[in-house]
């Protein structure tokens, strides 16, 4: 079954700063409109928003660690 999300990112000063692994960073939040979404930040730094139905409980429960890796 495949998710999706939207979202934004933050901290970025090199495209390569993109790529890492991303933890969660406090736990889900509900957002208006009764869509979901989280916080995760790799060790660059860089912070990403993801939202999406289920987005925060679904991130913040069943993944503690997300990989990115540029191509």
């Amino acid at each position: 079954m495949q998710r999706s999300a939207v979202g934004w990112a933050s901290g970025i000063r090199e495209i390569s700063d993109f790529a890492g692994t991303y933890s969660s960073v406090g736990g889900g939040f509900a957002l208006v409109g009764g869509a979901n979404g989280v916080h995760l930040r790799n060790e660059k730094g860089v912070t990403m928003v993801l939202q999406g139905p289920k987005a925060g409980f679904e991130l913040a429960a069943n993944i503690s660690q997300i990989t990115i890796a540029l191509r």
